[in-house]
């Protein structure tokens, strides 16, 4: 009988997809969508297409960015502990890469549809890296910055 673990092996695409929290980004992208879709003067195709691709890929860099911060208290805590960082499934480096690369291509999409977008999409990050994210392990109040922004989404796709 052998003594280690039997850990299924994932894909490096299914590696990302648990960095970037796919199911809470496309949860978080669907109030937007719902925004626009009540808030929008002329529909667009494209721009929603541009909204949904563009906002997932910011939230789930900053989903990604979260998971790099809080990669030492993941490896303590159960729920967290099997994350592509602390197992070792996904480098540092490769979690900044996807992460850049994501937050890069979705602002970009965002400013496609207006600067504005963009602009939001891009304070919503920082205030979620930089507010939420430390402020989460001292005080359950840290949830207000992580719903703020989305209850401006109607306003955006006003111009």
């Amino acid at each position: 009988m052998s003594d280690t673990l039997n850990i299924k092996q994932r894909s490096l695409f299914s590696e990302i997809l648990i960095l970037i929290k796919h199911r809470l980004s496309l949860s978080v992208v669907f109030s937007s969508v719902a925004s626009y879709l009540i808030a929008f003067e002329v529909f667009s195709i494209y721009t929603l297409l541009l909204l949904i691709l563009g906002g997932f890929f910011v939230v789930g860099a900053s989903n990604g960015f979260n998971q790099i911060i809080e990669r030492n208290r993941d490896a303590l805590m159960e729920r967290t502990l099997n994350r592509p960082l602390p197992t070792g499934a996904l480098s540092i480096k490769q979690a900044v890469i996807v992460c850049i690369i994501l937050s890069f291509l979705g602002l970009t999409m965002l400013y496609i549809i207006n600067f504005r977008t963009a602009f939001f999409g891009f304070i919503s990050m920082i205030i979620y890296l930089a507010l939420y994210t430390p402020l989460k392990p001292i005080t359950p109040l840290s949830v207000f910055f992580d719903i703020v922004f989305p209850l401006l989404d109607q306003k955006i796709f006003k111009q």
